[in-house]
């Protein structure tokens, strides 16, 4: 019998490739992945410090990790092993400030995170499986809150990002140019996810 063990259980993502496979992770240290049809534990590895937020790649090949400390981690589906991690503008030691939200674009190229703990700005990496560094940071975004980034979510074509804070904001970020949309502008964008508790998809 085998399960999380100690703390909070915080992140949990679903593989996109197969629907009946769940990964959750947290405060044990370990990232796990289960099988819905028979309830059972597949797979699973420990990663040196507690995380919080959790995304699997489109292609199910990989899952990213966003830890308490503000580390980046990618992870290999396969093996389950750390291939890569990458010290985020996030990081320090004091614990006020982790990863809260993460999300792997849909072509699985980049990925993009914002903090808890204060005003968040948006890092996004890029992702490269083939390369030396798998992991390579290509931009910060500042969507210009007044408090901790909550949600994001990316658009079907990998060029912008929806993003809302703990003080209630609704913003939309140009991955390219690294600026805000308008939200006027933002009306015609098709998104790949919504998970964000303000918007259009999500009015009255």
């Amino acid at each position: 019998m085998q399960s999380h063990y100690d703390n909070e259980l915080w992140g949990l993502t679903i593989n996109p490739a197969d629907v009946n496979q769940v990964c959750t992770g947290g405060g044990d240290n370990t990232l796990r992945i289960w099988d819905m049809e028979t309830n059972k534990q597949l797979k699973h590895c420990i990663i040196d410090k507690d995380f919080r937020a959790i995304d699997w790649s489109s292609d199910g090949k990989f899952i990213i990790v966003g830890s308490k400390f503000g580390k980046i981690y990618y992870i290999s589906v396969d093996d389950m092993k750390i291939k890569d991690s990458f010290e985020s503008i996030f990081k320090n030691t004091n614990e006020k400030q982790w990863i809260q939200e993460l999300k792997i674009s849909p072509n699985a190229k980049m990925v993009a995170y914002g903090a808890h703990g204060g005003v968040s700005k948006v890092e996004v990496l890029n992702v490269t499986p083939g390369g030396k560094n798998l992991l390579q940071q290509y931009g910060i975004i500042n969507p210009r809150f007044t408090s901790a980034l909550t949600h994001l979510d990316w658009s079907s074509d990998n060029s912008a990002i929806v993003c809302n804070s703990l003080a209630f904001e609704l913003k939309f970020l140009n991955v390219d140019s690294k600026s805000l949309i308008s939200a006027s502008g933002a009306k015609t964008i098709e998104w790949n996810t919504w998970t964000c508790l303000f918007g259009f998809p999500v009015q009255g």
